[in-house]
């Protein structure tokens, strides 16, 4: 509140406002919650002193002869009281007024880490992010994996149950509990500081460990150097290079032989730990007809489909979903590479020749195609995801332009592009989704859940795959033909015998992109917004 605000309002309770002063007295009411906070306030103080001073006084014979000095005494004692109201009041004012000062300064701190990404994080209520972002504060992971990125580029991995303090983009306080810090040469110097000793990095990669009890740390360097630190002189303890193992207890440290790094989250499993855990909300569709993870799963764990644990890595991918309408696929000289995260197996279709063969028995009114694949380049005049064999009556080819346009092709139906204005990226993991419906009468083509083509057709007809390849094309019984190959990787590729709907696109991102806060070059075409709320 502004000083010349201040003297208005006292100048009203003491009598002395011009007709100017009241005019004004009302517009900053009007504006300014501290003067109409201290404007209460002196309210307040003149209401009870009124309430004091208000009444006759029935006196006692016994009383009159203390008439005088009560008389004399009587407005000392209504000031010194008022003194004291004031006192307390305005104490609690600057109080009040020092809360919300501290709340907004609160507010307007910037936030300096974020989640990257998680699995089943759960914080502890009062110390948890808000939106995921991290302020200067206290915060305890109750249980779960969690990935924080700070604004250096410095990355911290937990899980379980960990207490921390954010003080900086370079300080964190480390109360209990186990982390992995991945921090880049930007980010030198950053420090996690447990009971007794600071662990300064040198731009490297370690495994914190703290006894929340004892409070004994140790420290395994995984890459690099880190710099035990005594806090207070900031006197060099230790120097802990890559392979090495420290143990701080009771003022002393020392070197340990062995340690048990399995305790710390290997910073490229989460996603893949994410993925599995929401695979299982795929496969459980009645509808879906043809599901290929493109992996294997070594986990006993017992909410993990049997099919999951069953599929090899050899020359056949297995069909996981419950219906027999769809074959394995019959892998030709594609090539096992690493997937959307270390952990999880993509194949390569890099030749001519690569592909997957299938067989899909039956005709349908409704298919939903669904992959997820990164493309490397574009060689060819159309790159093929999904294409039935040869091109028969009411086959189906799901294929990338040149240009990077998506294409449905309906045998009879004609070809379906989409809109042009918009390309599918390269070297980027991306989810394609092709809607085909008979009882719609229409076609829909997905980038990352965003819709970027609608188109309506004529009449209705029945959809017929039969044998089919996926990232590549059988040409048999077709006479001129174009060179039609995939030039890139696919880990995921399922088939739903209904059309899905907006909500259940979108859905198909949920724990299946490669981080959290993945982009994955998505966007919102202009056209199309009333579909994508």
């Amino acid at each position: 509140m502004k000083n010349n605000h201040k003297e208005i309002i006292e100048k009203y309770f003491v009598g002395s406002l011009s007709q100017d002063e009241r005019s004004k007295l009302n517009e900053i009411l009007d504006c300014d919650i501290e003067a109409r906070n201290f404007f209460r306030l002196m309210a307040t103080v003149e209401e009870g002193l009124a309430e004091k001073s208000e009444g006759p006084v029935s006196l006692t014979p016994n009383q009159n002869t203390r008439l005088h000095f009560l008389v004399r005494f009587l407005p000392w004692a209504i000031s010194a009281a008022a003194a004291v109201i004031i006192f307390f009041l305005v104490n609690e004012r600057k109080t009040f007024i020092n809360e919300i000062e501290q709340t907004e300064e609160l507010i307007e701190q910037p936030f300096v880490a974020t989640v990257l990404n998680q699995v089943n994080s759960k914080f502890t209520a009062g110390m948890t992010p808000v939106d995921s972002q991290f302020r200067i504060g206290r915060y305890e992971l109750e249980n779960g994996i969690a990935h924080i990125r700070f604004s250096n580029g410095a990355d911290l991995f937990m899980s379980g149950s960990v207490r921390f303090d954010i003080k900086s983009d370079l300080l964190v306080v480390l109360h209990r509990g186990n982390v992995r810090a991945v921090v880049p040469a930007m980010a030198k110097g950053f420090t996690i500081s447990s009971p007794g000793v600071n662990y300064v990095d040198l731009g490297t990669e370690f495994g914190l460990s703290v006894d929340g009890e004892t409070g004994v740390s140790k420290l395994h360097v995984f890459d690099g150097q880190v710099n035990a630190r005594d806090p207070g002189s900031k006197l060099l303890l230790s120097e802990v290079t890559e392979g090495q193992t420290v143990k701080y207890a009771n003022g002393v440290i020392e070197h340990l032989e062995k340690m048990d790094t399995e305790i710390f989250i290997e910073p490229g499993s989460i996603g893949f730990l994410r993925w599995r855990q929401n695979f299982n909300k795929i496969i459980s569709d009645p509808d879906l007809i043809a599901c290929f993870s493109f992996d294997s799963f070594e986990s006993e764990s017992s909410t993990l489909p049997e099919g999951l644990k069953t599929e090899s890595r050899g020359n056949k991918l297995k069909n996981l979903s419950k219906n027999s309408i769809v074959s394995d696929g019959i892998i030709s000289n594609a090539r096992w590479v690493t997937g959307r995260w270390t952990e999880k197996k993509a194949l390569l279709f890099d030749r001519n020749e690569d592909f997957v063969e299938l067989d899909i028995a039956g005709e349908f009114d409704e298919l939903t195609f669904s992959s997820w694949v990164k493309i490397d380049r574009r060689d060819t005049t159309l790159s093929p995801i999904f294409n039935s064999n040869g091109w028969s009556p009411n086959n189906v080819h799901w294929q990338i332009s040149r240009l990077g346009h998506c294409w449905i092709g309906i045998h009879g139906r004609g070809i379906v592009e989409t809109d042009y204005k918009y390309t599918t990226p390269i070297n980027k993991w991306i989810n394609l989704v092709a809607v085909i419906s008979s009882k719609q009468m229409e076609t829909r083509s997905y980038l990352n859940g965003t819709v970027i083509s609608l188109h309506k057709l004529k009449n209705k007809f029945k959809l017929v795959p039969g044998k089919s390849r996926l990232g590549g094309w059988n040409p048999e019984g077709v006479k001129v033909v174009t060179n039609r190959a995939l030039r890139g990787r696919m880990d995921e590729f399922c088939i739903w015998k209904r059309a899905l709907s907006e909500i259940e696109i979108r859905g198909l991102l949920d724990g299946m992109q490669p981080v959290t806060l993945w982009q994955g070059g998505s966007f919102e075409h202009p056209n199309f917004k009333n579909l994508n709320k």
